[in-house]
């Protein structure tokens, strides 16, 4: 009810645990950018983001995304199972506008692919957009 009331649509997140660790729990990108926008609308919305860790100083970021661009400019949630990264959360662009972004990549091979540095370079590239 409460991912409903942000305007995510029932069909785009399946919950099966409160965990975020279960293969069961399908989530659609579309679904965290309503919850993220939502919540940025919300009476909650700077509590919200300031339980988010920043890049390059604190929580899962604090090694990541320390460049000029992104360093204190970007808050957001990392996730990761086997073959599947994400990122998501705010972000200042170039002219400073708060922006929503949301990251995943899915069924890669992690000896393929650095995904996590993929992601990291999609957010820079958000950071330095105008």
């Amino acid at each position: 009810g409460f991912l409903r009331q942000l305007g995510v649509p029932a069909n785009e997140a399946i919950l099966t645990d409160a965990s975020g660790l279960s293969r069961q729990n399908l989530v659609t990108p579309r679904a965290v950018a309503a919850l993220l926008r939502g919540m940025d609308q919300s009476e909650y919305g700077s509590l919200f983001a300031s339980l988010l860790p920043i890049a390059g100083q604190d929580g899962s970021l604090a090694e990541r995304l320390k460049g000029p661009a992104t360093a204190g400019r970007i808050r957001a949630k990392t996730g990761s199972l086997t073959g599947v990264a994400a990122l998501a959360g705010y972000g200042l662009n170039a002219k400073g506008e708060l922006l929503a972004f949301v990251l995943f990549a899915n069924h890669y091979s992690p000896a393929h692919l650095n995904a996590t540095g993929l992601l990291d370079r999609i957010a820079e590239l958000i950071a330095r957009s105008r």
